[in-house]
C-alpha cells in the first residue's frame, strides 16, 4: 500500500527535476512522508533526482589534525625511533589511549590556544576513534566486504585481495 495519492505523485512530477530542497519542501507539504521517501518515490516513477554539489567546508586553522596530535605526543614522550611510520603511530596511539590525562597535558602544552574546555572535551571524545593497530591487515575482512559489493551489484567479479588492499607490513 502506497503512502502516495495521485495528487502527491502529480506534485512530484511537477517539481521535476527533483533535488534535496524540493524533496524536503514536498515532504513538509505532504505531511505524512519523509524527504527520503519523496526522493525514493520520485526515482521509482522516473522523475530525475539531481544531487546538489556538496558544500565545501573551510579547513579549521585552529583544529589540529590526528597527525599533529601524534607528533606532539611523540615529541613530548621522546618515543624511540622505530622502523615504519605506522609503527610510530601505533606506539603513540597506544600511549594516548593508555594515558589519556598525561597525553592531553602533553598535547595541550604545545599551543596555548588548545588549553580550553572545548578542546579538552574534544580530546576525550576523540580517543575512542584512534585505530589501535593502524597497520593491521585482515584479508578476511576485505573478502567479506568484496562479497557484499558483489552481492549489492557494485562489483561484477571477484578480484585478488592484492588488487583491492595493500598489506603495508609485507616486505
Amino acid at each position: 500500500m502506497s503512502n502516495y495519492t495521485s495528487q502527491m505523485v502529480s506534485r512530484i512530477n511537477a517539481e521535476a527535476p527533483l533535488n534535496l530542497t524540493k524533496a524536503k519542501a514536498l515532504a513538509d507539504e505532504f505531511g505524512n512522508v519523509t524527504y527520503r521517501s519523496v526522493i525514493s518515490k520520485a526515482q521509482s516513477i522516473g522523475v530525475e533526482y539531481v544531487k546538489l554539489s556538496p558544500v565545501k567546508r573551510e579547513a579549521k586553522a585552529d583544529t589540529p589534525t590526528k597527525a599533529e596530535y601524534l607528533a606532539a605526543i611523540r615529541k613530548g614522550l621522546a618515543l624511540p625511533t622505530r622502523e615504519g611510520d605506522l609503527t610510530k603511530a601505533e606506539l603513540a596511539t597506544q600511549f594516548i589511549i593508555n594515558n589519556p590525562q598525561e597525553s592531553w597535558e602533553i598535547f595541550s602544552g604545545t599551543a596555548k590556544e588548545l588549553q580550553n574546555e572545548l578542546n579538552k572535551r574534544a580530546w576525550a571524545d576523540t580517543l575512542p576513534r584512534f585505530a589501535l593497530r593502524p597497520a593491521a591487515f585482515d584479508a578476511g575482512r576485505y573478502q567479506r566486504f568484496q562479497a557484499f559489493l558483489i552481492e549489492s551489484g557494485l562489483l561484477s567479479e571477484v578480484m585478488p585481495i592484492e588488487k583491492i588492499a595493500i598489506d603495508v607490513t609485507a616486505k
